[in-house]
């Protein structure tokens, strides 16, 4: 069965403040009339922030041999064999730093520090929704996703 994700209001607003923000700024740099350099830089950046949106989470779902991550632009799928899945609570403060991620534009998406765990890779569109630790086998990294597991599986 698969389990699609909702985004949070607090990822909804972060989303919007920044597309806002960066059009108001374009549009700025189009009434002042400056240089055509600064319309592509601000649009590169718009398309930049954009490209963000393709790991944005939009189902996960188990199945017999793993559990199946889909995110807009490709499907991640991690195997009961290789990583061991176990719930972990929610990720609400517990992310205190961003290495290299979206703190809150379409998601928390990317590599973070999360307490107790290190650098983790998180795929994330509630921070107040349950989540599941997946790890390989042997390995501390983690990756987290918004989920639960379902009744009758491990």
């Amino acid at each position: 069965m698969r389990h699609y994700y909702r985004l949070s209001p607090l990822v909804w607003v972060s989303t919007g403040i920044a597309y806002v923000t960066l059009v108001g700024i374009l549009i700025y740099f189009i009434y002042e009339g400056l240089g055509i350099e600064m319309y592509l830089f601000i649009l590169a950046i718009i398309l930049l922030t954009s490209i963000t949106v393709l790991w944005k989470p939009v189902y996960y779902e188990w199945r017999p041999d793993g559990l199946c991550l889909r995110l807009l632009a490709f499907e991640k799928f991690y195997s009961y064999e290789d990583y061991e899945i176990e719930e972990d609570g929610t990720m609400k403060g517990r992310i205190t730093l961003r290495l290299f991620g979206s703190g809150g534009f379409f998601g928390y998406l990317g590599y973070f520090w999360v307490r107790k765990r290190g650098v983790s890779l998180c795929y994330l569109a509630h921070e107040s929704k349950p989540i599941l630790r997946i790890h390989k086998k042997g390995r501390k990294r983690s990756i987290f996703i918004n989920g639960e597991f379902e009744t009758g599986l491990n």
